[in-house]
């Protein structure tokens, strides 16, 4: 391999940011693909954000040094860098060389179907998040307080006082991070296999026990 590169690498919350799951595994792949050859690597950039958000300043920095630098961005895996169709034709059309470690043999075709599939399982995920909310609301589930979490209230949030509110944006942040995970897992899955897959990543709910399919289901109606 030569040339000059910059390396992007994006996880999809502040724990796995923090303890490096899948950092590390982003990394491997990168250099596997390196591997060998007169290439420079020009920068590095780690991005703690979700697939669907465009307005990422890493990314900006990212793409920023490879037009300064005659530089071409590498990440992982296509999700790595965006499953939003619009987004990777702008990259294209603003002349932002990428490659994908994982599938360097990649042309610009296969690049857009696998993002139009990608922007496709989004909607998926949205559609089967609805009609679980719309069954459960015919059960009689009651949906939409914020004093719940995974299912069960949280201490304290009876009352008036800022460790409420402090209990309550713990909440509402976490649950936040547990959907872009969700996200990850795909729409093909049932409460039960996202509740599955969530326990076999380690993720714990709020209070730190192993996810149901009645916490999954309250997590994605928040």
């Amino acid at each position: 391999m030569e040339g000059r590169f910059v390396c992007y690498y994006r996880v999809s919350t502040d724990r796995q940011g923090n303890s490096g799951l899948g950092l590390d595994a982003q990394r491997q792949t990168v250099m596997d693909y390196l591997n060998g050859g007169h290439w420079e690597m020009v920068s590095e950039y780690t991005e703690v954000e979700s697939g669907g958000k465009d307005d990422r300043p890493a990314l900006k920095k990212a793409i920023r040094d490879c037009r300064l630098k005659n530089a071409r961005l590498v990440v992982a895996k296509l999700d790595r860098l965006s499953r939003d169709l619009h987004f990777i034709t702008s990259l294209s059309k603003a002349g932002v060389n990428f490659v994908i470690a994982e599938q360097p043999d990649m042309n610009e075709l296969t690049v857009h179907i696998f993002s139009a599939m990608a922007q496709h399982e989004r909607k998926l995920i949205s559609q089967r998040t609805k009609a679980a909310l719309e069954q459960a609301k015919k059960r009689g589930v009651k949906l939409g307080n914020p004093c719940f979490a995974d299912g069960k209230q949280i201490p304290g949030s009876g009352d008036t006082s800022a460790a409420r509110e402090a209990k309550l944006r713990k909440a509402v942040d976490y649950a936040k991070s547990i959907r872009e995970v969700i996200e990850d897992i795909g729409a093909d899955k049932s409460l039960r296999q996202i509740a599955q897959e969530l326990n076999s990543r380690g993720f714990k709910t709020i209070r730190g026990k192993d996810w149901s399919s009645t916490a999954v289901l309250r997590i994605l109606k928040r």
